[in-house]
């Protein structure tokens, strides 16, 4: 059967401030990844951050909806070395299918305040 279209309206308020990226945890490898293209797989991932940022991946969590299974346009990555996440956390800001990434240290199991 065919999926219905989905219709997302955004709208973009440039006089809003977004929160500054997290400090990096202790010892964290670990980088958030988002603004990811919806269409884009694990694999096409992994393919950007090892062969275009040249980091070392050691796994890769994929957040898709629990209803739909769709990709939900952001990922947490472990990385294997230091190295690996400079590299990652200096791509903050690149451009993939006309999305402009953000990529920080993560701060995964903290909830974080509203600002």
């Amino acid at each position: 059967t065919p999926q219905p279209e989905r219709i997302l309206k955004v709208r973009i308020d440039k006089n809003v401030k977004r929160r500054p990226p997290p400090s990096r945890e202790a010892n964290s490898l670990t980088v958030y990844a988002g603004n990811l293209p919806f269409n884009m797989s694990k694999e096409q991932i992994r393919h950007l951050f090892e062969s275009q940022l040249n980091a070392s991946i050691v796994s890769i969590r994929y957040h898709t909806d629990a209803n739909s299974g769709e990709f939900r346009g952001f990922c947490h990555i472990e990385l294997t070395d230091e190295s690996s996440l400079q590299r990652a956390v200096q791509a903050d800001g690149i451009a993939v299918h006309g999305r402009q990434l953000r990529i920080t240290h993560s701060t995964t199991g903290k909830k974080r305040s509203k600002m």
